[in-house]
């Protein structure tokens, strides 16, 4: 059996038992906690900058994304892109264990909508108490209704991704490597190349992006490039030197477009105000840098009980620090207090601590829903999963017999 074949086959395999399942490389689940660490920073930077549609205070607000010789403000600028890059890792971890999966992903799907739905009731009942009813209604709507207003994105996206990926898989299984490679590098050149001119297109005429792009095309798009880096180059994704050589093209590519646009934006009136021009979840400097991260870690095979429990717990440190009660209202109290008590003169350290406390809080409060609430959804999930099934099935068969 050729390389290629014995690739192929691995991807063909039945997945495994819940019973045989190896444990899992912790090299990994270390590379997604410190892409949720990277994402509440990013959210409590986000918070710095935005100016509150809840809160009545606006005057903690700071403007990042002008051009400055600020050396705080540049890096507070940087960190906005941890938001693209710590999302862009957990798709492209979970992209490379999703192209080894047989079965789709509806059990899964229906899990991850009742986690986020028990969540985001839990903190309404918690807020409600504390505020003594006094919540906008369409507050408490989107509260009751966090997937249909998509008041957490990823997850949203995430949950249309995975009814997806069985057909992607499909495919991938039984096209040639030429025509596979066609298919990466066209989505690559139109969403991630293209897709970078995009921002200023926008900018500076008004007008919509090329190709019409969204997240879920270009989840595709990555989707196409890890199964054929995981199909056609084993040793070259595996190859240390050449993924620190990828990765430092990577990060010198970000970070280099974001000074030299704040260089010419000093100079050039037209172009200041565009730092944030290159955050978009397309960069191609972000998604080499990513990619190149990822083989890196996932090289680094080792086994840690201590990372793997807090990796398991990402998805609801995510649901809950980003709950659209707790960023609308509460993060904008957090800010407003530093800036009246401390100042803005060690702004990025106190981005820093505020970020680690709602890290912390975030954890704990993952750790107590996933031993009490999250065993329960577990179990209602599984009942409802199967009834749901069963309505489906009639559903198809009713309408095989009216076609």
């Amino acid at each position: 059996m050729t390389d290629l074949q014995s690739e192929k086959a691995v991807l063909q395999a039945p997945t495994p038992r819940e019973g045989q399942r190896r444990p899992r490389n912790s090299g990994v689940e270390l590379l997604k906690i410190i892409a949720m660490m990277m994402i509440v920073l990013f959210h409590v930077v986000q918070t710095l900058s935005s100016d509150p549609s809840e809160y009545p205070f606006h005057d903690y607000v700071m403007k990042i994304g002008s051009s400055t010789q600020n050396v705080q403000q540049i890096v507070l600028a940087l960190i906005i892109f941890f938001g693209n890059i710590g999302n862009t890792v957990f798709f492209v971890c979970s992209a490379w264990f999703l192209l080894d999966q047989n079965r789709s992903g509806k059990q899964k799907i229906l899990q991850i909508l009742l986690d986020v739905w028990v969540v985001s009731i839990c903190i309404l009942i918690i807020v409600l108490v504390l505020k003594h009813g006094q919540l906008r209604g369409s507050l408490i709507l989107k509260q009751l209704f966090p997937t249909l207003f998509a008041n957490n994105w990823y997850t949203t996206c995430y949950v249309l991704f995975l009814g997806l990926y069985p057909f992607l898989n499909r495919m991938i299984r039984q096209i040639s490597q030429k025509t596979h490679l066609r298919i990466a590098m066209v989505l690559f050149f139109l969403y991630s190349v293209c897709g970078g001119i995009n921002p200023f297109i926008n900018h500076f005429f008004e007008a919509p992006g090329f190709f019409f792009s969204s997240t879920l095309i270009v989840w595709t798009m990555i989707y196409f490039m890890i199964a054929y880096m995981k199909l056609y180059m084993p040793k070259t994704a595996g190859n240390g030197r050449t993924n620190r050589i990828f990765l430092a093209i990577g990060l010198c590519g970000w970070i280099g477009t974001v000074l030299l646009t704040n260089v010419l934006g000093r100079k050039i009136p037209l172009l200041d105000g565009m730092l944030m021009v290159w955050n978009t979840d397309s960069n191609p400097f972000i998604l080499i840098m990513v990619i190149a991260a990822f083989n890196l870690f996932r090289n680094r095979d080792f086994t840690n009980q201590t990372i793997n429990y807090v990796s398991k717990l990402t998805l609801f440190i995510y649901i809950i620090h980003e709950n659209l009660l707790l960023r609308r209202l509460y993060r904008p109290a957090m800010w407003q207090y530093v800036y009246l008590k401390f100042g803005y003169s060690q702004v990025l350290l106190l981005a820093l601590c505020l970020a680690a406390i709602i890290f912390v809080f975030a954890l704990v409060a993952s750790m107590l829903y996933y031993h009490t609430l999250h065993k329960l959804v577990v179990k209602a999930c599984a009942r409802l999963y199967v009834i749901l099934q069963k309505i489906v099935n009639r559903m198809e068969k009713t309408l095989l017999r009216l076609s």
